[in-house]
């Protein structure tokens, strides 16, 4: 009996079970207050917080505590201090997913096969040796003149995910500088732009064979900076690529081994095979498209026998002018 009643007297101190859905409801209201009263609080952190989501630039925390003032010391209050810590750390997560993210050299390559025509091998072992995981590649791009090389290389800046790490450098042009002394200068001053975040890209063009000893120079440059760093960043650990885009004559094709031997043995040779009257016809189709024009059954006759004659000279580089000389716009109705 003494037990009995002990049980029913512990039942009658218990407060009655709450509905379910009642329960619910109560929670949800909750949460939403929460949420509203953080929105309230805590703008600056929605502002960040929408700008990281959408990929636009990210509110650096000084910019938020410069807004309010510079005799204005409210930002020690809690409020303030708390969404200018949220902008930063976001603002450095974002910045770091962008300095790692990777790059995925054989679709890039895939993409650039669409616009270089029939280089489908030089492609390849330019994609093979440039997704080798090391932080210096290096790879010359050898062949005569109009056959894609420097299409390749434009093609490779325009996928490359860290765009202001990019340097192009023509060896030859007529404002490259009047000896090596002033042109290595030039190259030293790339040197000193490399960035940590991502990868590098140095494209030098216009070389030919009486420049290519520069190469195993310039390779050396980076390498000694890559092992030994410099007095200003400490040990070096920037991943560097560089393209050296070799023109190369008739008479050198005939004897690559002349060149090949002053190359640096970090460096990759990627032949461009010289192209014969057959790849013309592609390269008219690939010149027609991109500068929206159309040409006459008489007119494409002419056009592929004009570049025909510089083939080996100039390869399909003659095409652009004879299609802009004997073709017409193509205009949309």
């Amino acid at each position: 009996m003494a037990r009995n009643h002990h049980r029913r007297s512990g039942r009658e101190h218990q407060s009655p079970p709450s509905s379910p859905l009642l329960y619910w409801i109560i929670s949800a209201l909750i949460v939403i207050g929460t949420s509203c009263l953080l929105y309230v609080l805590f703008p600056a952190q929605k502002s960040a917080h929408d700008g990281y989501q959408s990929g636009q630039p990210l509110v650096p925390a000084t910019r938020l505590l410069a807004e309010r003032g510079a005799g204005d010391h409210s930002w020690r209050d809690s409020e303030t201090a708390a969404a200018a810590a949220v902008a930063t750390a976001e603002e450095k997560a974002s910045r770091c997913h962008f300095c790692s993210q990777p790059m995925y050299m054989k679709n890039a390559f895939n993409q650039i096969g669409l616009q270089v025509q029939n280089q489908d091998r030089a492609l390849a072992q330019m994609a093979e040796e440039l997704s080798r995981n090391r932080n210096f590649r290096s790879v010359a791009l050898m062949g005569p003149p109009g056959v894609g090389k420097t299409m390749t290389a434009t093609a490779l800046i325009k996928s490359f995910p860290w765009p202001e790490n990019v340097r192009t450098y023509s060896w030859n042009s007529k404002g490259s500088g009047k000896d090596d002394v002033s042109k290595f200068r030039k190259l030293r001053e790339f040197m000193h732009d490399l960035s940590g975040c991502g990868m590098n890209l140095h494209i030098i063009d216009d070389l030919t064979v009486d420049n290519a000893d520069m190469v195993p120079i310039y390779n050396e440059m980076i390498l000694r900076r890559e092992s030994e760093g410099t007095k200003d960043k400490g040990t070096a650990s920037e991943k560097v690529i560089v393209v050296y885009i070799f023109n190369l004559k008739p008479k050198d094709l005939k004897n690559p081994l002349k060149y090949l031997q002053k190359l640096s043995p970090d460096t990759t040779s990627v032949a461009f095979r010289c192209f014969e009257p057959k790849d013309l016809k592609s390269c008219l189709e690939n010149e027609l498209k991109a500068a929206n024009y159309k040409l006459s059954e008489e007119a494409e006759i002419k056009v592929l026998e004009g570049a025909q004659q510089n083939l080996a000279v100039s390869g399909c580089k003659s095409l652009k002018a004879l299609v802009q000389q004997l073709g017409e716009p193509v205009t949309s109705n």
